[in-house]
């Protein structure tokens, strides 16, 4: 019997989960709810769901077996909280920016076991098998971690942007949207003993849009002995842009990973090469089932949280001057955290 699936949300992130559950033998789409109901019933139309005026209507209706949360920011811990706990979720960057609602986020974590985010580095397979050698201690002992992902940030948070992120402010930008991703790939690699970094030790400068929304980050930390700078870089369209890669370094060899692959620099030099990404919403197949899933649980999304909230802390004691990366490889990065 098929997985009957609720969506919440009608943007681009919603009709890409829309498309992944209408295709895979194992799911229906059973109803979608949004904000405008007229937003909502143009995906049910489109993907042959039905629309609900609201996200209780779709609850109690009595015919979900799990919900794909797809919202913006700042509506993501309003649609969480009037959710049933034994719900199964799967939620798009429910990422904490300020202590308040890093707190509603600790109670989320605390009450729902079954809820995932689905921060995508985790669904590729060779980030996976390379996170498993890593941990296997294929270069030895982490002590350093450089991460910088580029894109055409101002133009994405331009207030003739098609999305919400036209209207996005303080406290919203790059380090959420993508820079959540780098940080949850980037603990992936850090070892399970490796303490979580404290508040005080995060440093961050942002450079802003006009109305305050965040387009270029660079952000330092230490966990525990290993130091990690992540950069978000703005940068025009054209080739490299839309890049990431992360170097690490240990005392035994290093590893560069992109979306091409990655690349062992150890006493046994391996490449694995990328295979396609898995499909997020298969996660929640696997809670029915009883099997762990691969995205984030949101404890692990409370931990990226702290360091969010802390980087925009940080940056806002600071009267640090943003200065522009240089545009050179990654493991040439030599700024001091």
């Amino acid at each position: 019997m098929s997985l009957q699936i609720g969506l919440v949300g009608a943007g681009l992130a919603a009709r890409s989960h829309a498309l992944d559950i209408v295709t895979d033998p194992a799911m229906d789409l059973a109803g979608v709810a949004a904000a405008r109901h007229s937003s909502a019933a143009a995906i049910a139309e489109d993907f042959g769901s039905a629309a609900y005026p609201d996200v209780d209507s779709m609850v109690h209706a009595g015919v979900l077996d799990a919900v794909v949360v797809a919202v913006p920011p700042r509506a993501v811990f309003d649609v969480l909280e009037g959710l049933p706990a034994t719900l199964p979720c799967l939620v798009e960057k429910p990422v904490a920016p300020t202590s308040s609602e890093l707190s509603r986020l600790r109670r989320l974590s605390g009450e729902r076991p079954y809820w995932v985010a689905p921060f995508n580095r985790r669904y590729q397979p060779h980030i996976r098998e390379s996170a498993e050698l890593v941990a296997q201690g294929a270069i030895g002992s982490l002590c350093r971690i450089e991460a910088r992902w580029t894109g055409p940030y101002a133009t994405r948070y331009a207030h003739t942007a098609p999305t919400y992120r036209a209207s996005a402010g303080p406290r919203h930008g790059v380090l959420i949207d993508n820079g959540s991703h780098a940080l949850d790939v980037i603990a992936m690699f850090l070892p399970a003993e490796v303490p979580a970094p404290t508040p005080n030790t995060i440093t961050a400068v942002f450079g802003r849009n006009e109305r305050g929304a965040d387009v270029e980050a660079d952000l330092c930390f230490r966990a525990g002995a290993v130091e990690v700078r992540l950069v978000l870089a703005d940068a025009e369209e054209g080739p490299g842009c839309g890049d990431w890669q992360i170097a690490l370094e240990a005392d035994q060899g290093a590893a560069l990973l992109n979306e091409s692959g990655c690349t062992f620099d150890a006493p046994e030099p391996t490449v694995i090469a990328p295979e396609p990404m898995l499909r997020p919403v298969t996660d929640l197949h696997r809670i029915a089932i009883g099997e762990p899933p691969m995205g984030s649980r949101l404890s692990d999304v409370e931990q990226i949280s702290v360091l969010v909230t802390a980087a925009y802390d940080h940056a806002e004691r600071s009267t640090s001057r943003w200065i522009r990366p240089r545009g050179k490889a990654l493991g040439r990065l030599n700024g001091a955290c």
